[in-house]
C-alpha cells in the first residue's frame, strides 16, 4: 500500500511539473488573469511572462453584487502582461530568488492587497526534487526487499547462504526476511 502511494505521489508530481513547464513556456506568448469576487474580497491568479502570482485583495466600501460573485473568470492579456506587483515592492514587501510576499495595509479590514509571487523554475524545480525523492525512495526500498527475498546482504548485496551471524564482506548484522510461511534456508 505504501509502494503504491509513493508511485502514485511520483506521477502526480511529474504531471504536475510537466504542466507547470508547458505554463511557464506559454507565459512568453500569452498573458492570463483568472478573477472571483466575494462579496468585499477579490481573488486573482495572475500569469506573467515566467511566475505565477496569487492576490487576495481586500476593499470593505466596495461590495460586490451576488451576480457578479458567480466563479472564476478568465481574461487574457497581451504576450508581455504586466508585472504590476514589482512596482509595489516599494512599499511593503519581502522578496528573494524570485519569490515574491508583498501587501499593502497590515491591517486585512482596511482596503489593501496581499500577493504571493513565485517564478515558474522554482516551482519546477520543487515538483521535480519531489518526483526524484519518490522514485529514489521507492527503488530502494525495492532493492532492500530483492535482496532480503534473495538472502543477500541488504546494505552491500554480497551472497549471505553460507553465513550465519554477520555478512563478511560489510560487518553488518544478517537480518533474516520475513517470509509467507517460508523459512530461509
Amino acid at each position: 500500500m505504501k509502494r503504491r502511494v509513493f508511485t502514485i505521489f511520483a506521477a502526480l508530481s511529474l504531471l504536475l511539473c510537466v504542466a507547470t513547464t508547458v505554463l511557464w513556456v506559454r507565459s512568453y506568448y500569452i498573458g492570463d488573469s483568472f478573477e472571483r469576487r466575494e462579496l468585499d474580497t477579490e481573488w486573482s491568479i495572475d500569469i506573467t511572462p515566467g511566475h505565477i502570482s496569487i492576490c487576495r485583495g481586500n476593499d470593505p466600501a466596495r461590495i460586490f453584487d451576488r451576480g457578479d460573485t458567480a466563479n472564476w473568470r478568465h481574461r487574457g492579456s497581451s504576450p508581455g502582461g504586466q508585472i504590476w506587483w514589482r512596482r509595489s515592492l516599494a512599499g511593503r514587501g519581502v522578496s528573494a530568488l524570485g519569490l515574491v510576499y508583498c501587501w499593502s495595509h497590515p491591517h486585512p479590514a482596511v482596503t489593501g492587497f496581499r500577493l504571493i509571487a513565485m517564478p515558474f523554475w522554482f516551482i519546477c524545480l520543487t515538483l521535480a526534487a519531489l518526483a526524484a525523492w519518490a522514485i529514489r525512495s521507492t527503488w530502494l526500498q525495492r532493492r532492500l526487499q530483492r535482496r532480503l527475498r534473495l538472502g543477500l546482504c541488504p546494505t552491500c548485496g554480497y551472497d549471505l547462504r553460507a553465513s550465519k551471524e554477520r555478512c563478511p564482506e560489510c560487518g553488518q548484522p544478517v537480518i533474516s526476511a520475513p517470509h509467507k510461511g517460508k523459512a530461509l534456508v
